[in-house]
């Protein structure tokens, strides 16, 4: 069966006809962190002023995690320099997160839920270290913002799930300020 953008008859939607082509769907995310007067923020894409996204998106099937990371960033923070290998100075660090989903519109979960025989979505979160200056340029129907971690933190109605378990994915880390 050939899977097309809009399923084909008795396929059950294109979720459901790529999962029965490619297996489970993979997502990666960078977290981001940047110091602004003296504390830590992320830094998260709005979406029509109203959703907030870890910059990140699903992996072509049978692409590797920090490859399609790369591509990702690459592509909603592009640099602002001419220099194509810009994007390079992104280093991808430590897979801090794997969240789940029994079902592509279920609610992700921070272990594979139990009722589910095979999850259909596995999402993955990984620190991504950032030169001293960088500048981006993001896609025109995104915001990039530097949101404080105090802001997140177990804040699940604004920020989701995911995002609002960042700060205590974080707190193993020690996060030292540079001072000029």
């Amino acid at each position: 069966m050939r899977c097309e953008r809009y399923s084909p008859p008795g396929c059950g939607g294109w979720f459901a006809c790529s999962f029965a082509a490619h297996g489970i769907r993979t997502s990666v995310y960078g977290v981001l962190l940047v110091e602004l007067s003296g504390h830590p923020h992320v830094l998260l894409l709005q979406v029509r002023n109203s959703s907030f996204l870890l910059p990140g998106g699903r992996l072509r099937p049978a692409e590797q995690d920090i490859q399609g990371l790369k591509r990702k960033l690459s592509s909603k923070l592009s640099g602002t320099g001419s220099h194509p290998n810009e994007d390079h100075d992104l280093q991808i660090g430590e897979c801090i997160a794997m969240w789940w989903r029994s079902d592509f519109e279920a609610p992700p979960f921070p272990y594979p839920p139990p009722n589910a025989r095979a999850p259909k979505e596995c999402i993955k979160l990984f620190v991504v270290r950032l030169p001293m200056s960088r500048q981006f340029v993001v896609p025109r129907n995104l915001k990039l913002l530097a949101v404080p971690l105090s802001q997140i933190h177990d804040n699940a109605q604004v920020y989701g799930r995911i995002i609002s378990g960042v700060p205590n994915l974080l707190s193993k880390f020690t996060v030292d300020v540079v001072r000029d």
